[in-house]
């Protein structure tokens, strides 16, 4: 995946991807089985971009999402609330636009699904369902996953809780307020589609709408330098190095998701970006151009092989000129606030 992350020609569909990998979230520890996490992520891939209801339908019904937040061990005589509950929490709607009494009835609906022993795959097992009509987000008779779906999506707080999420990472931490109710707006419109709600916030931030920078997450900034230097860093070290910041795919470390923006200011995830800045650099073939500018020092055309919107600050500048060595000034380069700052 971390090679085909940096090859692709379609960087917009990884990242789109990356995103719901973040927001759905799942965890290998958990699933326990490689092959899910692969679905998985195909899932988000294949169905990220089209109809919200319908990835959130498919979602629900998941192999690692069942797994991983005990929809399997959800049945009527014993409803398991822990998808109900985030599905509504971190999911759609965010805290306050649900009640207890909501959660309860979601994970009634949704019993019934569960991992089948013979072909390893999602099933439904009607005996293990409660059939009864629930009420539930203001709707009643709801007792499927395509009325918990329903439900959601007519509730008046997803469309601004969804396009929120996807304006902190395309406009910036602080997006205006205005920009992301367009947004959501839109979304509502379209009939829920992603690409709507993302294309509004994409032509918000052309016509100049700011929301800060971001610090760039470990993950994504280190596919970034991969593709900025040509560098073909993977395996156990690297594995280790996103590990220890914080960082791996497949392990997100709460239901909550990873940390965003100033979450990853801390002295651990510096001073991994610097370990695996080196290690990117170290596998940097030799006649890369990003090494060959590196070593002649102009510094202006490295910003702009390294696709940065401006020039190196002159603190930052001096620092690299600072050091003789090219890979050294690359590895300086790819941690510096510059290109770290998004």
């Amino acid at each position: 995946w971390v090679d085909h992350l940096v090859a692709s020609p379609r960087p917009h569909l990884e990242w789109r991807t990356w995103f719901w990998h973040g927001h759905f979230v799942t965890n290998q520890i958990d699933v326990a089985n490689p092959q899910f996490m692969v679905d998985n992520i195909l899932l988000l891939r294949t169905a990220g971009g089209g109809s919200f209801p319908d990835l959130l339908t498919a979602i629900t019904t998941d192999a690692a999402m069942l797994l991983y937040l005990d929809g399997n061990d959800n049945a009527a005589e014993a409803p398991n609330e822990n998808y109900s509950r985030e599905v509504l929490e971190l999911f759609t709607l965010g805290i306050g636009n649900y009640t207890e009494a909501d959660i309860d009835a979601g994970s009634s609906a949704l019993t019934g699904y569960r991992m089948d022993p013979k072909t390893h795959a999602p099933r439904f097992w009607p005996k293990r369902h409660d059939d009864a009509g629930q009420d539930y987000l203001g709707a009643t008779g709801v007792n499927s996953v395509d009325g918990v779906v329903a439900a959601i999506t007519a509730n008046p707080a997803l469309a601004p809780f969804l396009a929120g999420r996807f304006a902190r990472q395309i406009i910036g931490p602080s997006a205006p307020a205005d920009v992301v109710a367009t947004a959501a707006s839109t979304f509502t419109s379209s009939g829920f589609k992603i690409e709507a709600l993302i294309g509004s916030l994409v032509d918000s931030l052309l016509a100049g709408a700011d929301g800060g920078s971001i610090l760039s997450a470990p993950f994504p900034w280190f596919i970034a330098a991969r593709r900025a230097t040509g560098s073909t860093a993977n395996g156990d070290d690297v594995f280790d190095q996103l590990r220890s910041v914080g960082q791996m795919p497949w392990y997100c470390p709460t239901v909550a998701g990873w940390p965003y923006d100033q979450g990853w200011q801390t002295t651990a995830t510096q001073i991994g970006r610097f370990d695996l800045a080196s290690l990117i650099v170290d596998s940097t073939p030799p006649d890369s151009p990003s090494l060959a500018v590196a070593e002649s020092g102009d510094l202006v055309a490295l910003a702009l092989l390294l696709g940065l919107p401006a020039d190196f600050s002159p603190t930052t500048a001096e620092a690299i000129t600072s050091v003789n060595d090219p890979r050294g000034r690359l590895v300086l380069a790819l941690t510096s606030p510059e290109f770290v700052n998004v």
